[in-house]
């Protein structure tokens, strides 16, 4: 579903109808897919930056309950990092993600570019995202081969009964997924082949956007 586009300048919304139905469409899977999320040049020129960027191993913090924390790798290149931050806290995407979402208002929007690889022992387990602070999670396909595996699924927390599942591999695409003490959630195996790299993380209530450009000045 086309829902707009991230641009040089902006977040770009579709038709105040179409955003409508997509409304509809979340409420009922608390997932959603945004095909052709970021603009193509944008695309390409993060692309190129993701290429030759090092990344480095990562280990999940927090408590997992007893199960092992996630493992994957992040990109290790503060200039892209926070360009693509950059790009992601706009009040007009803020607005769109509210009104489809039906959350709080939103103060900021923070995370990382990812990358699970096959065989070197990556994997995303079963979690929910709860802080306090999240509102709504936000995954970006920087994988321009595709690849297999690496689906997103979505789950009741007691009953492990799947509600959503999206295999996000258009190059650029997105997607966003309710944050809740009743779901979790999780990236299936990346099977051999190409990795699956994207840049994921949360739209949050603070801080907001001002304070947080003030703290990058």
């Amino acid at each position: 579903m086309f829902l707009g586009q991230l641009t040089r300048s902006g977040f770009t919304p579709a038709p105040q109808h179409v955003l409508d139905h997509a409304r509809s469409s979340f409420v009922q899977s608390r997932a959603l897919l945004l095909n052709r999320f970021v603009e193509p040049s944008l695309l390409a020129d993060w692309q190129r930056r993701i290429d030759r960027a090092p990344f480095v191993e990562r280990v999940a913090k927090g408590d997992w309950g007893g199960k092992k924390p996630s493992v994957d790798m992040r990109v290790d290149d503060r200039t892209l990092w926070g360009g693509a931050i950059f790009a992601l806290n706009d009040p007009t995407l803020f607005g769109v993600i509210e009104q489809l979402t039906g959350c709080g208002p939103v103060g900021s929007f923070f995370g990382s570019v990812y990358k699970i690889v096959h065989g070197a022992g990556h994997f995303h387990t079963w979690h929910n995202d709860l802080d306090g602070n999240r509102l709504v999670a936000l995954s970006i396909n920087f994988s321009p081969d595709g690849y297999r595996g690496g689906v997103l699924q979505l789950a009741h927390r007691d009953k492990r009964h799947i509600i959503a599942e999206v295999a996000n591999t258009g190059w650029g695409d997105a997607v966003i997924f309710d944050i809740s003490d009743a779901l979790e959630h999780r990236v299936t195996d990346v099977e051999r082949g190409p990795d699956k790299t994207a840049f994921a993380g949360w739209f949050v209530k603070s801080p907001s956007r001002a304070d947080w450009l003030r703290r990058q000045g």
